[in-house]
């Protein structure tokens, strides 16, 4: 048993290592928003090209400033909706 917990423990480390060797090769990334403190925190590399640090939070009212003008109302709706429940979204960054 604990063979197998090692084995995809190692299989799933393996995965994230990809999933951020491509989003570093992709210039993408992602973000995720804490509902009760309503901070977003900042995961990977895009964040420095928006002057954040990755790892650091931010009020989402901070982050909605850095969306793409077109996206701004679909996140507020979902956001309202993951309030509710749960909700994913994409949406764009634009370079600056």
């Amino acid at each position: 048993m604990l063979d197998q917990i090692q084995s995809q423990d190692s299989k799933l480390r393996g995965s994230e290592e990809k999933l951020a060797q491509a989003q570093h090769i992709a210039h993408l990334g992602y973000w995720e928003r804490d509902l009760k403190t309503d901070l977003v925190h900042c995961r990977t590399k895009p964040s420095a090209s928006l002057g954040w640090t990755a790892g650091k939070c931010h009020q989402f009212n901070r982050f909605e400033q850095v969306l793409h003008p077109e996206d701004r109302e679909m996140v507020t709706q979902a956001s309202a909706q993951a309030i509710s429940g749960e909700a994913a979204l994409q949406c764009r960054v634009p370079s600056p």
